[in-house]
């Protein structure tokens, strides 16, 4: 059916030829929830444009977002069949292919894989469409380079989208270009994609569209309503011969593409059936103008099919400034709006990708996460939806989170149902670490407990090293767990009210400002990072908080006059010293809200972890502030998990805290002096660059207002959220950079069984106390180790098990693992390798956005052959984990059992217990009745509780949910 399409395409001869693509962007949750848009408008769309493709034999349809597919099949079954006969004869194409159109700033490559492979999977499972062709990203704001070098990875060839700056757009249309060659570097991209700007979004023209709003505000809509007459068929007819006639210049070939559809189109079917009729007319009566109804692959196959040569972009474009006269708006505040969903869907990321790999190693299922692959949308994760719709992702994140719980429970529970127990005669808790990354690691964790005295043994009796920290009424008990990679390792925990010699060594408490260590040493200034010192040097980075009015922007976009204010009023500061870590929290007060930062450094590491709790106020936009003094160009960078690219300040002083604004979603580089500061987000976030000298972290934002981009008013955010970053040193390495990240966002997960079968929980205080035998093997080994090539997934597709590999290192690599036999190379979408024929490549054109050409400052080497995988190169393969890939088993002696104390020493622990308790309930009311009366000074006396009476709303109602769930 293609192939004729295109042969009659090809012969209209010399002449324009016009693709009509009908078509339906359907958000998945804005104004309204996933849920509601499928009922009110994506199923009424599915059923009209089912009806009028069998009504009218020339009329094709196009679909994206799998979500609502999956909806609709589930509510009508029995319509599956029409539906796949419809994608068999070419009249219905799936394109896009991913579950949503997804954000594409906040994305790193896992969970931009992860929400692709989703809707790739339930299409091939359940239509058998196995090639879909075409990345559809209309309504995103900003395109990056990670996503363009993913879709080529995943056999894309070509990309459409509408949202590029203004200015941009119209240097593309006046040269020609609104078709380009996109080469993304980085992840093994070298192809390219064949990109399409849509002329001027992905509405239809102005004399076709039909939106009753935009007619009302000066539209030149060629007829007054539906059916038109015959005298407004022959304007339309004239401004549509107009239009293409105008356009033509801006394509490479003669062929146009038209899209006849808009936001949640086709729900009426009267309206339908009057749309297509005419445009049926207006088809008709065209002179000199070859039209016809297509799909998108049938409109790029006569693109492709012209022997043409194309202008090449090498970059990114993130961000998106409108460069409309006189308001100038940067789309860069929804890199931070609302970072609570943020963080929940970066923690819900990471526990998935641990569920997907036990299930398939262990009990070869498929786990799949649906609503974590929702909260990509362009909607979701960028925060920017109404209030109810924001926690409806919320919502639908926690029931996928604690699914994966549950895989990861019916998976340990498969390892250790077959162990043999031993004897445990002391009350004891059990601890679960998996280390997600397939490499060793030497960790510092920590659990939070109520009991200061924490005994941690692993099952040879061998007591391990802890210390306790004290932490809001409790201890956070830190230890250094030694772990293979991809392991399972089982820890025993017994609590103690005395002191003793295997117990957590208690921290000493101070008030100094140095946290140091053999590597490296942190200062701190009024309780704020100041500097670090490594190797003798000083680096100064001196941090303040910056409160901004958030007056001018909204949801979407950051704008504010002035320099900030600084803000945070130091009220409490202790250090603590002890064996194991030094930590340093400072809280803050600013009316009446409080910001609490944790400085954490190991003490054998030269990377530390600076954790922010922070809430916003109704508009305010609230920043971390950092000052260096050193050199002036080429000292900003950002990672985008592709690409490591160079930002400069931008010279419009007018809005230049909205437009010097960059999303991490990997890291952030500095460089001071000879070497960089690494900064990892655990989950992203806008950075500023206000001055030269000056970078500033956006950690909340609460706008006070709408910034009339669609929302229509005000939306509240209830929820603070707690930033942890990841600092360190270091020289300009890839190698090194990839590493940070990945540890980072690959840190040990810990869990505690808390009841039988296996159920587990994250927190200590919900685990159980045991007294009955229990399975004893310390450690199980469950995917090969590696230095250098990083197993990023492995899950199941119709029966099949798919790896795939990052490799992390400067020089090639040989996929060479024992225990996964490799079957076949795959794409990233998990579909057999393909031949796609090169485009021609014309010169190169940039973008510079902000004086930002997006491109990276790291070279990547050519493919160097088949089975080989080139440094930072991503690749997918077919395996097999059978037999020979059974989890190694790592025993730590044979029966062993923990004796129990003499009787009267546990008789004695529990009296001690009882008394303590007694003693520190009378002495907390004593100290906080006198607190009351003596408030303390400047110099740390001053007790947090009181700062919080101020609001109450915000800080008693949602810190425990946060905590909680944090």
């Amino acid at each position: 059916m293609k192939l004729f399409t295109l042969m009659c395409i090809l012969s209209f001869g010399v002449g324009v030829n016009v693709f009509i693509v009908p078509h339906s962007h359907n958000d998945a949750g804005w104004l309204e929830t996933v849920d509601f848009y499928y009922s009110a408008n994506c199923n009424k769309t599915l059923n009209n444009m089912f009806t009028l493709l069998s009504e009218h034999d020339s009329v094709k349809f196009c679909w994206s977002e799998v979500v609502f597919l999956q909806m609709w099949l589930k509510e009508h079954p029995e319509k599956k069949p029409l539906m796949e006969e419809f994608i068999r004869s070419g009249r219905f194409e799936i394109i896009g292919g991913g579950w949503v159109q997804n954000d594409e700033a906040l994305m790193d490559f896992e969970l931009l894989i992860r929400q692709m492979r989703s809707g790739l999977d339930y299409l091939s499972e359940n239509l058998s469409v196995e090639n879909v062709k075409i990345a559809w990203q209309l309504d995103t704001f900003g395109h990056s380079s990670l996503n363009a070098a993913v879709w080529e990875r995943m056999g894309f060839n070509t990309l459409v989208f509408a949202r590029i700056d203004d200015i941009y757009k119209k240097y593309l249309k006046y040269g020609g270009n609104l078709q380009f060659l996109w080469k993304p570097q980085g992840l093994g991209a070298k192809n390219g994609l064949l990109t399409h700007v849509l002329n001027p979004h992905y509405a239809p023209p102005s004399f076709l569209d039909p939106r009753e709003y935009f007619y009302s505000f000066g539209g030149s809509r060629c007829y007054l309503t539906l059916p038109a007459n015959d005298q407004e068929i022959e304007i339309c007819v004239e401004n549509f011969e107009d239009y293409v006639y105008a356009v033509s210049y801006m394509h490479k070939t003669e062929n146009i593409m038209i899209l006849l559809g808009d936001d949640f189109f086709y729900t009426d079917i009267v309206f339908s059936r009057n749309l297509i009729g005419l445009v049926d007319k207006i088809m008709e009566r065209v002179n000199d103008i070859n039209v016809i109804y297509a799909t998108p692959g049938e409109y790029f196959d006569a693109v492709m099919a012209v022997d043409e040569v194309y202008g090449v972009f090498k970059g990114d474009l993130v961000p998106l400034i409108s460069e409309v006269i006189p308001r100038i708006k940067p789309w860069t505040g929804f890199y931070t709006t609302k970072p609570m969903l943020k963080k929940l869907t970066y923690d819900t990321n990471k526990i998935v990708r641990i569920a997907e790999i036990l299930q398939s190693l262990i009990l070869r299922n498929k786990f799949v996460a649906y609503d974590l692959s929702l909260a990509t949308h362009h909607d979701a994760i960028t925060g920017t939806c109404r209030s109810h719709v924001y926690q409806d992702y919320i919502d639908k994140l926690d029931i996928d989170y604690l699914k994966a719980m549950e895989a990861i429970s019916q998976s340990l529970n498969k390892l250790y149902s077959s162990s043999e127990p031993t004897q445990l005669s002391l009350p004891y808790r059990v601890m679960f670490i998996i280390n997600p990354l397939n490499r060793p690691i030497s960790k510092l964790l920590s659990f939070y407990s109520s009991i200061k005295y924490i005994k941690i043994f692993d099952s040879n009796f061998e007591a391990i090293q802890s210390q306790s920290v004290p932490q809001d009424k409790g201890f956070d008990i830190y230890f250094r767990a030694v772990l293979n990679g991809f392991s399972i390792k089982t820890y025993f925990i017994i609590e103690s009210n005395i002191e003793c010699d295997i117990c957590s060594i208690p921290s000493e408490a101070s008030r100094k400002a140095i946290l140091n260590n053999t590597n490296i040493e942190v200062f701190l200034k009024d309780g704020y990072l100041n500097s670090i010192r490594k190797d003798g040097i000083d680096y100064d980075i001196d941090s303040r908080v910056v409160r901004y009015s958030g007056d001018l922007g909204g949801p979407y976009t950051f704008m504010t006059y002035g320099n900030g204010s600084y803000i945070g009023d130091l009220v409490k500061y202790r250090a603590y010293s002890g064996p194991l870590v030094e930590v340093a929290e400072s809280k803050f007060a600013f009316k009446s809200s409080v910001f609490i930062q944790t400085i954490i450094l190991p003490n054998d590491d030269e990377v530390f972890e600076l954790k922010f709790y922070v809430y916003a106020d109704v508009g305010s936009e609230i920043f971390m502030r950092f000052q260096q003094k050193y050199q002036k160009g080429d000292w900003f960078y950002t990672f985008n998990t592709a690409n490591v690219m160079k930002r400069t300040i931008h010279p419009n002083q007018y809005f230049l805290k909205g437009q010097n604004v960059f999303p991490i979603s990997g890291a952030l580089l500095v460089k001071l002096k000879e070497k960089f500061l690494f900064i990892v987000p655990s989950f992203p976030l806008g950075v500023a660059m206000p001055s030269e000298k000056t970078f500033e972290l956006h950690l909340h934002r609460h706008p006070g207002k709408d910034d009339q981009l669609g929302l229509g008013s005000y939306q509240e955010d209830i929820y603070p959220v707690e930033h942890s970053f990841s600092i360190s040193l270091r020289s300009l390495n890839l190698t090194d950079l990839w590493l940070g990240f990945l540890s980072h966002r690959a840190s040990p997960y810990i869990s505690f069984l808390s009841g039988t079968n296996f159920s587990i929980a994250e927190s200590y205080l919900d685990s159980e106390t045991y007294t009955t035998p229990w399975a004893y093997k310390t450690e199980y080994n469950l995917l090969p180790n590696s230095n250098c090539l990083y197993i990023s997934s492995l899950n199941e597709r119709k029966g099949k098990q798919i790896c795939t590999l990052l490799n992390i290192c400067n020089s090639p690599q040989h996929f060479d693992l024992p225990g996964l036999e490799v079957l076949e190379e795959l794409d990233l979408s998990g579909n057999h390798l393909k031949h796609i024929n090169p485009i021609k490549e014309g010169q190169e054109i940039e973008f510079l956005v902000n004086k930002n050409s997006g491109k990276s400052v790291v070279d990547f080497e050519e493919e160097v052959g088949r089975g080989i995988i080139k440094p930072f190169a991503l690749h997918s393969f077919e395996v097999r984990t059978g037999e020979n890939s059974k989890p190694e088993i790592t025993f730590y002696g044979n029966n062993m059992s923990i004796e129990p104390e003499p009787i009267g020493g546990y008789y004695l622990e529990i009296g001690f217990y009882f008394v303590t308790w007694l003693v520190l309930v009378l002495f907390i009311y004593y100290y906080f009745t006198l607190a009351r009366k003596n408030k303390g000074d400047i110099e740390g006396e001053v007790e947090i509780e009181e700062i919080y009476e101020g609001d109450e709303r915000v800080y008693e109602d949602t810190i425990a949910y946060s905590k909680a769930r944090f």
